[in-house]
């Protein structure tokens, strides 16, 4: 059970000069199929903020908000990662708020992260709290264990693991990593958020809670690991001897089922299927190091193939 606290635990009172947002919905596979992610994230945005969707083509939502607020940026033949970028670079807010297709926001998400960074001048980033919402196949549910099962909302941790899908990043951090180097597909998500999201937190508010919506087969699952690995070899590896990163990438992916069992005791198929995931991330970092992402991106678009 999700702890429950009061809309005042996460907005609090009004604080004076509480940042402007920009909420960036990166919808790989059309607005239609993130919809319930859109419409979330439109009915949270507050006077100064912007909704920025972007998506492989025009699109002919309805419900979309006329002027400024709601634009949908033409993202047609970039790779998921490409759009991410793109959404960033048309951003003007304080903070930067980015979610995937198939991550529905809490509906005070917005509220924390905008009361969090108004109160913590020095917070660069911060990512959230993750629910599992396709809880029904034992691929499904290792799938998301892999992903988020350190960072689930009802376990109790103070601070979730970061996990860098959806996140809030402070425009001053965005521009000035912009400036010291020409940020690469993935460089974000794996060198420029990990170290400083939540840094200096002792705890973050529950209402930052995302709902992870991704139905899986075993393939898909550990197709998904696999290639999400390959990404992180290629960024990762030539940063130290192999022999560090063989100990790293062991600790990384084959201990991962025995240290997210210690977090909660998984059901005998779903760590049949972390296995899986486990050898395959294993290689798939390798690879990655030896000969580069590959076609990742287009693979793990294939494999989100679900929203709420």
């Amino acid at each position: 059970m999700t702890d429950q606290l009061s809309p005042a635990s996460v907005a609090g009172p009004p604080v004076a000069g509480a940042p402007s947002m920009s909420v960036v919905v990166v919808a790989s596979q059309g607005c239609r199929h993130g919809a319930s992610v859109i419409g979330a994230a439109r009915s949270q945005l507050g006077p100064t903020d912007e909704l920025l969707v972007t998506e492989p083509g025009g699109c002919a939502d309805p419900d979309s908000l006329a002027g400024h607020r709601e634009r949908h940026l033409d993202c047609r033949g970039l790779t998921e990662a490409q759009m991410r970028l793109r959404g960033l670079e048309s951003t003007s807010g304080d903070v930067l708020v980015v979610l995937e297709d198939h991550g529905v926001p809490d509906p005070r998400l917005l509220a924390g992260i905008r009361h969090l960074f108004a109160t913590h001048a020095h917070l660069e980033a911060s990512t959230f709290f993750l629910r599992n919402g396709t809880a029904a196949e034992a691929a499904s549910r290792a799938l998301f264990a892999w992903v988020g099962g350190f960072s689930e909302v009802d376990t109790g941790p103070a601070l979730p693991w970061p996990v860098c899908s959806s996140f809030a990043l402070r425009r001053t951090t965005w521009e000035r990593e912009r400036e010291r180097a020409a940020l690469q597909p993935g460089t974000l998500e794996y060198e420029v958020l990990p170290p400083r999201a939540n840094a200096g937190l002792a705890a973050l508010p529950r209402e930052l809670t995302v709902t992870h919506y991704q139905r899986q087969t075993v393939q898909q699952a550990v197709a998904a690991v696999h290639w999400n690995a390959r990404i992180a070899g290629w960024v990762e590896g030539a940063g130290a001897p192999p022999a560090h990163q063989l100990l790293r990438t062991s600790a990384r992916y084959l201990a991962r089922p025995v240290r997210l069992n210690r977090v909660r005791r998984r059901p005998l198929a779903d760590n049949a299927v972390l296995g899986l995931c486990a050898i395959a991330g294993f290689a798939g970092w390798w690879i990655g190091r030896w000969r580069g992402p590959g076609d990742a991106d287009a693979h793990l678009t294939a494999v989100h193939h679900e929203a709420a």
